[in-house]
């Protein structure tokens, strides 16, 4: 009898681990892909999301892009954290995608991958050689407690914030490579002395081309004024209380830079693409006026004495002037060397 009720454990405990062994499969990685939503805008300056994704042999999936096991290489772009960034303003023409190598390696499996997006053209194509700001204005310096005088120290004006930087001039070429069915664009930059290249294709968005002026630099805060001092007592002699210092005047924002020259030549090939282009060479805008400081406590009295005065806030700073707009953009259509 007991030896039947043993066999009859063994067997209960083999089809359990049989069964355990059908239900619990290791997990073993069967592929490894890269895996990119072309619905997103693939063009240049962009940055687009890549995913890569592990498949286990049970079906499962494992995204694994900042797992320390992948390497990725990235050609056309730059490759950081799950995202390519495409180039914004390329010094030739280069082909419209970007490809992806990527490998994942562990102890037991060593996998690679590999995928070339072409750009899809999606968005404007933006054209963008903005003036900077301005630099801000320094806050002005408190104003301390006075050594002789019993009245706080006023505080100082803010600095007046520096002009922005005016829009750079353009002068723009655009025509159609009747072998690719596309636009190329040829953008010199007269003020920075580079060129840039693209290729483009006619949708329902264009070129949109900013050559803002920059924004003034803010106006420095005004320095707080400094603290009157207590009335004391001294050789039998009362002081008085001292009045504090009046805060400083918030400095002048900066005027808004300049916006830029654009002229562009459009080919007789190109001419339809006339309406799809876009400009803005607006004047920058003032800069903000500096905070007024605040007023210094005036002392505190001794029995019989009045308080010191509190000294004045400082007045806020004005907003700087806008910046003035861009000459008229010129748009010439004519024929010219494609070559």
């Amino acid at each position: 009898m007991p030896r039947k009720k043993f066999l009859s454990i063994t067997i209960l405990l083999s089809a359990i681990t049989l069964s355990a062994c059908g239900l619990f499969k290791p997990k073993v990685v069967e592929s490894f892909e890269i895996r990119i939503d072309e619905g997103q805008n693939i063009m240049y300056g962009e940055d687009v999301e890549i995913d890569l994704v592990i498949t286990y042999t049970n079906g499962k999936t494992k995204n694994v892009t900042n797992w320390d096991e992948v390497i990725v290489n990235a050609r056309g772009g730059s490759y950081d954290n799950g995202k390519v960034s495409l180039p914004s303003n390329p010094s030739q023409f280069i082909d419209d995608e970007f490809t992806i190598e990527a490998s994942y390696t562990d102890e037991e499996i060593s996998l690679k991958a590999k995928k070339t997006v072409s750009y899809n053209y999606r968005d404007y194509l933006r054209i963008e050689f903005n003036g900077h700001q301005g630099p801000d204005g320094l806050d002005g310096s408190n104003g301390g407690t006075a050594l002789l005088f019993r009245d706080g120290k006023a505080g100082d004006t803010g600095g007046q914030g520096g002009m922005g930087l005016p829009g750079d001039d353009l002068s723009i070429f655009i025509w159609k490579d009747q072998n690719l069915g596309k636009l190329k664009i040829k953008v010199e930059n007269l003020s920075q002395g580079t060129t840039s290249y693209f290729t483009y294709i006619i949708n329902d968005k264009g070129l949109n081309i900013n050559v803002n002026g920059g924004r003034g630099g803010n106006g420095g805060d005004g320095g707080n004024g400094g603290e009157g001092k207590d009335g004391r007592t001294k050789n039998d002699k009362k002081k008085e209380p001292g009045d504090g210092g009046n805060g400083g005047d918030g400095g002048i924002g900066g005027t808004g830079g300049t916006g830029g020259v654009i002229t562009i030549f459009l080919h007789e090939n190109a001419k339809a693409f006339r309406p799809y282009i876009f400009i803005n060479n607006l004047g920058g805008q003032g800069g903000e006026g500096g905070q007024g400081g605040i007023g210094g406590k005036g002392g505190l009295p001794l029995t019989g004495q009045e308080p010191g005065t509190d000294g004045l806030a400082g007045n806020p700073g004005s907003n700087g002037l806008n910046g003035s707009p861009g000459p008229e953009p010129t748009i010439l259509i004519q024929e010219f060397d494609t070559e």
